[in-house]
């Protein structure tokens, strides 16, 4: 069987770093890792990717990279621009202009949806308040726009809430995860908001099932459609570690317009092969204990 080259960006970062790992132990797969430099002068200019297209011809490109501030303010925006939309469209032009039949498979945000209460379909209409959010709703317009002018196919995975080992601090459960090792109070609110949460492996065995899927445009949620809240949360923990303990300090106020339940339908991701998934308990435990 020919192997499958596919060309991964932010190779370096959190999920790219566990979709290496995984990926090769595939022999089935031949991986090319592409991580940012300081100033990115030589990783993802147009020629280079143009040059890295037509030397490697990736049958599949995985786009992970991105600027992923959370930040409300537009402040950030030139920036969020250029390093997700200008790359987005850059790595398009180099499979265009290489003219290497390539699919890609772009990581995207349910902040696309914007403050929406309760249960998101991919079809809901998209309302974005963030520039991170702002950003990938462009980014997935551009992939729309590739695929109807020069039939690049894209499968779209609109990530919900994702953790695991090695995520960086500014997520709740890797700060709850810090917060245990640490033997530090964990400061947040009275914890009542109800999110979606998926965990690492899933999230790249979900990468790998659309990497051998036939190439065609979709979008799917790339979620566990399943809303646990953020005080249980806690009290799991409390119940993994014990008889150790974590002290929650819950003095934080709310944020103005909280969103108090959010959660993604999945009916497509598991019509696309996804019928299992980690069961949450399990995976804090696995967490907890690295």
């Amino acid at each position: 069987m020919d192997q499958i080259t596919v060309l991964v960006t932010g190779a370096n970062g959190f999920i790219g770093r566990h979709l290496l790992n995984h990926l090769t132990k595939n022999a089935q797969f031949k991986i090319i890792g592409l991580q940012r430099s300081e100033d990115d002068s030589d990783t993802y200019t147009q020629s280079s990717l143009i040059s890295l297209f037509q030397t490697y011809k990736p049958s599949v490109v995985v786009h992970l990279a991105s600027n992923t501030s959370r930040s409300r303010d537009f402040k950030v925006m030139p920036a969020m621009l250029e390093g997700n939309v200008g790359l987005t469209t850059r790595l398009l032009e180099a499979a265009r202009i290489s003219a290497v039949p390539t699919k890609f498979i772009f990581l995207s945000s349910a902040e696309v949806y914007g403050p929406k209460e309760g249960m998101v379909r991919e079809t809901d209409e998209l309302k974005p308040v963030s520039p991170y959010g702002i950003s990938k709703v462009m980014c997935e317009e551009l992939f729309d726009i590739y695929f109807r002018n020069f039939g690049i196919h894209t499968h779209i995975l609109r990530l919900f809430n994702c953790f695991g080992p090695g995520q960086a601090r500014g997520f709740f459960i890797s700060d709850l995860v810090h917060a245990f090792h640490a033997k530090q109070p964990l400061e947040m609110t009275e914890g009542m908001q109800k999110r979606d949460f998926l965990y690492i492996t899933d999230v790249v065995r979900a990468i790998e099932i659309f990497i051998l899927r036939p190439p065609i445009f979709e979008i799917i949620n790339l979620s566990s459609g399943k809303l646990i809240s953020l005080k249980e949360i806690t009290a799991l923990a409390n119940m993994i570690v014990a008889p150790e303990h974590i002290e929650i300090m819950n003095h934080l106020p709310y944020r103005p317009f909280e969103i108090w339940e959010m959660y993604g339908n999945n009916d497509r991701l598991k019509l696309a092969g996804m019928n299992e998934m980690e069961d949450f308990n399990v995976s804090l435990s696995a967490y907890l204990s690295e």
